[in-house]
């Protein structure tokens, strides 16, 4: 590859074989998301896709027979051209999508040089993806997509539609005034049982206290006198016990409760999450399939 003057664009170039007699068909390919463009042309007048090239560019001897290796080639010198070509017309366009120098992301541009069936030589010229505000790609002389799946009545098309809807009923539930309101309620209700814990735990510890207390002050009572209020003081002991793990279900009951009400509200979003993720996934398979040859 080499690179253009921009320091986020580089130009995929290539020299194509010569086209076996009769056959008008020739591709330029991408390097980005398995695009591949093609177009017809059996010479310039039938087809304005396919640049020339002066023939004092190259000798017939000097074309090679085959393709390079994509992955590891130094691009011959009428695919240079052609790439120069077109890095010439994207700096001197004054169309925005094409004449980016502020952009802040690349764009990968390909050219393909290719032999007429006049025995000339001429070049494709391709990007990868889409171009913003570029409906036609052949109105500035790229080859066209493979598959339009911006076209209105395509497949593509009809599912971003539905999917676009979803993602707003989606955001109208998230938005629930009601929703907003259980989820404050969890909050809230959260907030108030570890409180109401936490002071429980406070009493029963200066219960506690009060007991130990009682217990030392009645050291010079007689043995069975001493042995009766330690019973009563065990069965107090006891008695806020059982009012703890009361009470700890009690919080544990009410907080489930909160939470199944919002989870009521929450799995409709949940369910209609999954069904769009699947939905997306369906729909960039079978796009992806209309690259395939």
């Amino acid at each position: 590859p080499s690179m253009l003057s921009s320091p986020f664009v580089f130009l995929h170039s290539m020299i194509a074989s010569r086209v076996p007699p009769g056959s008008r068909c020739f591709s330029a390919r991408m390097v980005t998301r398995r695009a591949i463009v093609q177009t017809k042309a059996s010479n310039k007048d039938e087809d304005t896709l396919l640049f020339d090239i002066p023939t004092g560019k190259y000798r017939d001897d000097d074309i090679p027979t085959t393709f390079a290796y994509p992955h590891c080639f130094e691009p011959h010198p009428i695919a240079k051209y052609a790439a120069d070509e077109l890095r010439s017309w994207l700096s001197e366009t004054d169309h925005k999508s094409f004449n980016r120098r502020d952009a802040e992301c690349g764009k990968m541009y390909g050219v393909l040089v290719c032999r007429q069936n006049d025995d000339r030589l001429g070049y494709l010229r391709a990007y990868s993806g889409t171009m913003p505000d570029v409906a036609d790609p052949t109105e500035f002389g790229f080859c066209p997509s493979v598959y339009d799946r911006f076209a209105e009545e395509s497949f593509y098309a009809a599912g971003e539609r539905e999917l676009n809807e979803m993602n707003r009923l989606i955001e109208k539930l998230e938005k629930d005034p009601g929703l907003m309101v259980q989820r404050d309620e969890l909050v809230g209700i959260e907030k108030m049982c570890h409180e109401r814990w936490l002071k429980a735990k406070q009493h029963q510890k200066q219960e506690k206290g009060k007991r130990a207390a009682i217990r030392q002050a009645s050291e010079e009572l007689c043995e069975a006198e001493f042995d009766d209020l330690d019973e009563q003081l065990k069965q107090e002991g006891a008695f806020i016990q059982r009012e703890m793990k009361k009470l700890k279900l009690q919080n544990k009951q009410e907080i489930a409760e909160a939470r199944q009400r919002l989870l009521h509200l929450e799995d409709r979003i949940s369910r209609l999450k999954e069904e769009r993720k699947l939905k997306s996934s369906l729909l960039q398979d079978r796009l992806f399939d209309q690259y395939k040859f």
